[in-house]
């Protein structure tokens, strides 16, 4: 009776046993397809999620163009599918982010388009655009969203970079044409400063010439002065001489009449020589509005020197005349006297005296004049030989020209009015004769008077001259100066020249390099800055899906965890002794069964994904082979932990899965993760499994393919060994411990 309930039981665990071991079986098929059937391509399925997009944009106005970018923003997402776009209002899009109608909301502000309209006038005041999620609702989604967000920011980045490009471009046209025209505008300019440095020059040299000139002038007044000081000194003898020729005229009655004529013709030439002087538009008149007309064009007076020249040149030779005409007169007088001699016959002695002292008179006034009339001649061709080279300008020292020149007519014509007043003076006592001998004599003192006069005149035209010498060394002090300022003036429009060179020749460059180099259009130049760059993508071992990027570590993952549930069922077959049969109880014999049967696991994986989700592999039985492989390796680990420690293997497995799963690098990259997972990374079996995978769904490594095959097998190979040596050690301690007990029990 006992015997038939063992059997039943036996038999219904058998039949339990085998429900489980059916159920393991789809245990890996069903994680990883179910697992990765819910994410397989979830960014494929974004256009189903909701996100709320609310425009506040005003339209906004700049230099003559309308900008409603966003707008423009909402027509395109309207047309984009990579989220499910909502278009409402701020207030609703809030409210639904705070619960749960929306993911997350983008808002473009109010002032959006005003901000960057005006960063093309350089104005960089930058916008926002809100973004806002709930990223507990779903973390993983909100970093989407966010790309989502940027992905807007680049558009508009890239809008107004291509507006801001343009706008700028167009403006280096602009300068390109105002270079040009300014480096037109540059050559004439040189031309004129070449024109007046040369000028500067020329207006050097003539004032230096001008300098020279004057002292010379200088010179020649001096000797004026000096032959003035020679007819002023005769004078005086003259008037000295007068008291002698008083005694003497009562004997010249008879020849008084000639004497008188010769004094009338004396006053004549001396009437017409200040008649000369004072003449309106004579040479003299022409002389003062001459040195005016210097005054006034002091930067127009070449020709205006010439003319001064003949004017002065003009006065002064009719000066000389003037003073020849008084020589001759006074040779008429000398003959008028002679004549006197011989008709005097009172005292004919005495009347000879008389008139030798006449004409020692004479002899000094002709001497006088002489001497007067040559230096005046000198002076002429001084003044002509000096002053004929033209003189741009004479600045604020022409002034005192003018004012000698007046100077110089005025003393001339006051001295002229004394010698007519002494003239005539002497003529009237001369005609005095006429009435008798006896009124001579008082009239000599006429006579006498007017020589003091015409002493006193000569004084004054000594004095004149003395002004104008004067005068002329301020003028040749001035044009000393001037002449000064036009080297230095010569010197500085120099450097402006060159200056201007420079410039010119600046600006011709830099048309010429922008004009080189600026060969693109403005349309052109802001496509290329919008998108300066194509990302050509050569990227190897492409992943299409989400899902494909996940399956290596769900499928090593899957494997891991249908080997150990069928480690779990050999165990507890062995742990319930339902087997009876001798193969199966020995070592390779329960490993080959746990074999076959993750085996079976492995099949049934790759069918499923292979089928139910699509997993392309770069070789189909690649995917087959690998999973057969890897449920091989990941059972011998747990059938070797199971050899070594028994029942405790179970949770051994469990602490190796928790580490794997943290430390295999199935979804982040192992060099994100802190160093201890870093170091378990290597030492554990489903790194090297989850990199093989990887290689065979999208691309082979061969050299890295062998090299994680051989780790793999390393790892296979010891776990085996060592738990059959752990496993052999552990059953010799056993026998011993028993046969000690045994014997003890005997004894």
């Amino acid at each position: 009776m006992e015997q038939k309930e063992s059997k039943f039981t036996k038999s219904f665990l058998w039949k339990i046993i085998a429900i489980i071991t059916c159920a393991i079986m789809f245990i890996p098929m069903m994680y990883s397809l179910f697992y990765l059937g819910a994410f397989w391509d979830p960014y494929g399925n974004l256009k189903n999620v909701p996100v709320a997009f609310v425009n506040l944009d005003e339209p906004y106005n700049n230099d003559g163009k309308s900008y409603t970018l966003g707008k423009d923003l909402e027509k395109k997402l309207k047309d984009n599918d990579s989220f499910k776009w909502e278009f409402v209002g701020y207030n609703k899009a809030k409210e639904g982010v705070d619960n749960t109608s929306y993911y997350a909301m983008i808002v473009i502000p109010k002032d959006f388009s005003k901000k960057l309209a005006n960063s093309t006038n350089g104005n960089f005041e930058k916008p926002q655009i809100i973004y806002r999620a709930n990223k507990g609702r779903n973390f993983i989604f909100s970093l989407l969203s966010q790309k989502g967000a940027e992905s807007i920011q680049s558009q508009i980045t890239n809008s107004i970079s291509k507006e801001t490009t343009k706008t700028l471009v167009d403006k280096l046209y602009d300068v390109k044409d105002s270079l040009k025209d300014a480096s037109d505008a540059q050559d004439k300019i040189q031309d004129g400063t070449q024109k007046l440095f040369d000028g500067s020059g020329t207006l050097a040299t003539n004032l230096v010439s001008a300098f020279d000139g004057s002292n010379k002038l200088k010179t020649g007044l001096n000797q004026l002065t000096d032959g003035s000081k020679q007819l002023n000194d005769g004078l005086g003898a003259a008037y000295n001489g007068s008291n002698a020729l008083g005694n003497g005229l009562g004997q010249l009655a008879q020849g008084q009449k000639k004497v008188v004529g010769g004094l009338s013709d004396l006053d004549n030439g001396l009437t017409q020589f200040k008649a000369a002087i004072n003449q309106t538009d004579g040479k003299m008149d022409q002389l003062v509005k001459g040195s005016d007309q210097l005054n006034e064009g002091a930067k127009g007076l070449n020709g205006g020197v010439d003319k001064l020249n003949k004017l002065v040149s003009g006065s002064l030779d009719q000066a000389a005349s003037g003073l020849d005409s008084a020589a001759s007169y006074a040779d008429t007088a000398e003959k008028l006297l002679d004549k006197a001699t011989a008709e005097i016959s009172i005292d004919p002695e005495q009347a000879k005296k008389d008139i030798a002292a006449a004409k020692q008179i004479t002899d000094i006034i002709k001497q006088g004049n002489t001497s007067i009339s040559s230096k005046l001649k000198a002076s002429k061709n001084v003044v002509s030989d000096n002053l004929s080279k033209p003189v741009s300008t004479l600045g604020v020292y022409t002034s005192q020209i003018a004012d000698g020149v007046k100077q110089a007519r005025s003393s001339t014509s006051d001295t002229i009015d004394k010698l007519l007043n002494g003239t005539r003076a002497l003529e009237a006592g001369s005609g005095q004769v006429n009435d008798g001998l006896t009124t001579v004599a008082s009239k000599t003192n006429d006579l006498t008077n007017g020589l003091g006069k015409l002493s006193n005149g000569s004084s004054t035209l000594m004095t004149g001259l003395n002004t104008a010498a004067s005068s002329t060394g301020t003028l040749a002090s001035g044009l000393g100066q001037l002449s000064d300022g036009a080297k230095t003036l010569n010197s500085n429009l120099g450097t402006l020249n060159d200056g201007t060179k420079k410039l010119k020749d600046g600006l011709n460059d830099g048309y010429d390099k922008i004009n080189n180099n600026l060969k693109f259009t403005s349309n052109a130049m802001s496509k290329f800055v919008s998108n300066p760059v194509n990302l050509s993508d050569q990227s190897i071992n492409d992943v299409k899906k989400y899902g494909e990027g996940l399956a290596p570590y769900f499928i090593s993952l899957s494997l891991w965890l249908g080997a150990m549930f069928i480690n779990l069922v050999l165990t507890l077959i062995d742990k319930l002794k339902l087997a009876d049969n001798k193969f199966y109880n020995n070592f390779l014999g329960k490993y080959a069964v746990g074999v076959v049967l993750v085996t079976i696991q492995a099949i049934v994986l790759a069918i499923s994904l292979n089928a139910g989700l699509g997993l392309d592999a770069i070789k189909t039985p690649y995917l087959y082979l690998n999973n057969i492989f890897t449920s091989i390796v990941f059972f011998s680990v747990m059938y070797g932990l199971s050899a070594a420690f028994g029942i405790m293997s179970t949770p051994i497995s469990f602490v190796l899965l928790i580490l794997q799963l943290s430390s295999c690098a199935g979804t982040f990259p192992i060099e994100t993760s802190p160093v201890f997972y870093r170091v378990v990374n290597t030492f554990i079996p489903m790194t090297y499994t989850v990199n093989v995978v990887r290689m065979i769904l999208s691309g082979i490594n061969h050299s890295g393919l062998m090299q994680n095959i051989s780790i793999l097998l390393t790892f296979m190979f010891t776990f085996l060994i060592g738990g059959f040596l752990i496993k052999t050690l552990r059953e010799k301690i056993s026998k011993q411990l028993i046969s000690k007990q045994s014997a003890e029990t005997a004894a």
